[in-house]
């Protein structure tokens, strides 16, 4: 999904969960702010795999990779990131908002991914792991 696509799914989830779980306007903004955030991977995926850093360049490798739905080593959308979050958010209100809003995120991409797709082979590119072996 596009990045304004998930700001408005994250602005209706957090309204939701905001008067459900009695968040202050801080915490609502937080977790706005992290639904779009976590595509910050895709740059740093762009930078790493291509040694690119001109902006510019990054928009049109991200329509390449957009308009053929291919998935990358996305750090963020990663299973160990996520593992990584939830373990913190038993310590910290902050980091489980932020997981919240990951996991909002991450279901918009794999259904949109699996729209395309039709099937979860891809997923597998996200994962830290898979991609070191």
């Amino acid at each position: 999904m596009n990045i304004f696509a998930h700001i408005i799914v994250n602005m209706i989830a957090g309204a939701l969960l905001k008067y459900s779980f009695q968040w202050d306007w801080k915490l609502l903004i937080i977790f706005i702010i992290a639904g779009a955030a976590i595509d910050i991977d895709h740059l740093l995926f762009f930078i790493f795999k291509y040694k690119e850093i001109n902006p510019k360049n990054w928009i049109v490798i991200g329509k390449e990779y957009r308009n053929k739905m291919q998935p990358g080593l996305y750090v963020f959308h990663s299973p160990e990131f996520n593992i990584i979050l939830l373990l913190f958010s038993f310590i910290n209100e902050i980091i489980l908002i932020i997981l919240i809003s990951n996991l909002i995120h991450i279901s918009l991409d794999i259904f949109e991914h699996y729209h395309y797709h039709k099937n979860l082979s891809w997923i597998k590119k996200w994962s830290v792991v898979y991609s070191l072996k």
